[in-house]
């Protein structure tokens, strides 16, 4: 393993963080199925994982680890190569989000205690020639009911999260940042949230897509190049909505990963908001999964129990572009779904990963798994 120690400077290391996809970009031919090609190897990471987002970094997907779900003291990111890079720890008023970049800085957004007396901030922190992260405070609000999303696309940022309206039903706001003079937009109202509803926001090869579950069904907003809006948001033609656990962009498509029933569901969104069903999955975990392009499909990381021999399995699916399900088991051990958890999908498409966590508290372990899609 080599260790990087960066204490908020990425000093001559060139960020190829993608920002705009949290999937990934799709390269090469499409890929009918992934599968192991090597034997689970235990990474030396040290110390507790409570917290894994899976990010774009120079031109490969990495795992960036927090030791805490809230006010982290230790963020590292992960390769593929088990290459291990340590970053400068976030302020302790800080609750840092969702995690992206974009050329040489790195950037966080999140809440803050605020200076004025029952308020609360929205910020982003950026990592880059300072040697601590600087903290720069995007809106005040009185209270944030849905944790900061954001998406980067060239120099500009959308940030997305939710507050309770006049009306005292929660409510998703925008707001645009251009990052190299960080002039700040005033929020846009993009409409009434359902309690506790999935909202999030990826970046187009033209613009920007927000999604969101709201009073109306689930709802898409467009933005400009420059994060402005372009018009109301308005309902996907969806026959039969439900909880939506992710969406991210995937070639020319927008997916989405939603409920099923017993199983997750995946779906992708036309232009004129049609949605198309495209497969299901069997999970024993109703939360977003691990997903990395395949050209004209997708594939994801999935943790399936077994109670009847008491044993938990993570495996990943390649699913085509006709929907088409090729499963193969990554790792299976004897435990509950406590024992495999915070599964994520690495490196690219040709080179991928599977990286997960074993155990709790001390007995915690970082583990990499090389795949091959062909």
């Amino acid at each position: 393993m080599r260790t990087v120690v960066v204490s908020g400077v990425f000093c001559g290391i060139m960020l190829g963080l993608l920002g705009w996809s949290p999937v990934g970009h799709a390269d090469g031919k499409g890929k009918k199925e992934c599968k192991p090609r090597a034997p689970a190897a235990e990474l030396e990471l040290g110390g507790a994982v409570a917290l894994t987002q899976a990010i774009d970094y120079q031109g490969q997907r990495w795992v960036l680890v927090a030791d805490k779900v809230s006010k982290p003291d230790k963020l590292r990111l992960v390769s593929a190569q088990d290459e291990v890079i340590e970053l400068g720890k976030p302020p302790s008023t800080v609750e840092p989000t969702h995690f992206m970049g974009r050329g040489q800085a790195f950037y966080a957004v999140g809440t803050a205690r605020s200076q004025t007396p029952g308020k609360r901030d929205v910020i982003v922190l950026r990592w880059g020639t300072d040697p601590r992260p600087r903290l720069t405070t995007l809106w005040t609000v009185d209270v944030v009911d849905g944790k900061p999303r954001a998406a980067i696309r060239d120099e500009h940022m959308v940030v997305l999260f939710s507050e309770p309206g006049p009306d005292g039903k929660s409510h998703v706001m925008s707001g645009a940042i251009q990052l190299e003079e960080m002039r700040i937009e005033p929020v846009v109202d993009l409409g009434e949230r359902t309690p506790d509803g999935f909202f999030d926001v990826v970046a187009l090869p033209q613009g920007f897509s927000a999604g969101f579950e709201g009073g109306q069904g689930f709802m898409r907003a467009s933005f400009d190049n420059h994060g402005k809006t372009k018009a109301s948001a308005s309902a996907l033609l969806w026959s039969a909505p439900s909880a939506v656990r992710a969406l991210w962009l995937c070639g020319e498509h927008t997916w989405m990963l939603h409920d099923a029933g017993k199983e997750l569901a995946l779906a992708k969104y036309e232009a004129d908001g049609a949605v198309v069903e495209v497969a299901k999955l069997p999970s024993s975990k109703a939360e977003a999964l691990p997903a990395l392009c395949t050209e004209d499909g997708v594939a994801l990381g999935y943790l399936r129990a077994n109670a009847k021999d008491n044993t938990v399995m993570l495996s990943v699916a390649t699913v085509d572009g006709r929907g088409k399900v090729r499963e193969r088991p990554v790792r299976d051990i004897k435990g509950t779904l406590d024992d495999v958890r915070e599964p994520q999908l690495l490196g690219t498409t040709e080179h991928p990963s599977a990286f997960w966590v074993e155990g709790k508290a001390a007995g915690t372990s970082a583990w990499l798994r090389q795949l091959t899609c062909e």
